[in-house]
């Protein structure tokens, strides 16, 4: 049975800062998620969870988000959804072919992670200006475009990555084995070779792999 933890003051005190900022600056779906989640922590080894943290994903969003966030407050967002109102002249069939086609693409070259990141506050900005009844198909049509997109091509979403570089790791296992297979082959039709040596080869080249 695994061995309930006991939370060290500071970790409560955490607990209790993170409810806190909770109900002051959420809603309440996150209030009661973060609730869950502090609850079920008290059941956890806080070291254990820190461990199974993915911490470079973290980082990796947590840069992302102070990037576009410095290009938001520099007016690059802004000066995006004005050039594509101007390019579009107020037309909402453009703008729409031009997000969902432009999605698809861009996020078949690049993460569509970062792409839809960036593009969010911009048609959030174009949302102010236009209203919600002009923006609303253009939500659509980044969500769409970036989902499929992100299938077009290996590097278009953090999964196919993943899942991409898995087959080559197996790929790179099975010719290894196949190496070793072949030259174990080879040995034992060497009756020169001793048994006992074909045997601790065919092991650490087993074992290698």
């Amino acid at each position: 049975t695994k061995r309930i933890g006991v939370l060290c003051p500071c970790a409560v005190i955490k607990r209790v800062e993170i409810g806190l900022s909770a109900i002051l600056y959420a809603n309440l779906e996150i209030v009661f998620a973060v609730a869950g989640a502090a609850f079920l922590l008290l059941f956890e080894e806080p070291k254990e969870i820190y461990k199974d943290v993915e911490w470079l994903t973290i980082f990796f969003f947590v840069g992302l988000f102070i990037i576009i966030g410095g290009f938001e407050s520099n007016g690059g967002i802004k000066y995006l959804a004005d050039q594509l109102i101007v390019l579009t002249n107020g037309s909402l069939n453009a703008a729409t072919m031009i997000i969902l086609w432009a999605s698809g693409i861009i996020s078949g070259i690049i993460d569509n992670i970062p792409y839809t990141a960036t593009m969010a506050p911009m048609i959030a900005e174009i949302q102010n200006v236009m209203g919600h009844e002009y923006a609303y198909p253009l939500w659509w049509c980044l969500s769409l475009g970036a989902c499929l997109g992100g299938n077009m091509t290996i590097i278009g979403a953090a999964a196919n990555v993943e899942f991409h570089a898995r087959i080559i790791a197996q790929k790179h296992v099975q010719r290894e084995l196949i190496r070793s297979a072949v030259e174990i082959q080879r040995r034992s039709y060497d009756s020169s070779i001793d048994v006992t040596d074909l045997i601790g080869f065919a092991e650490s080249s087993i074992l290698q792999v």
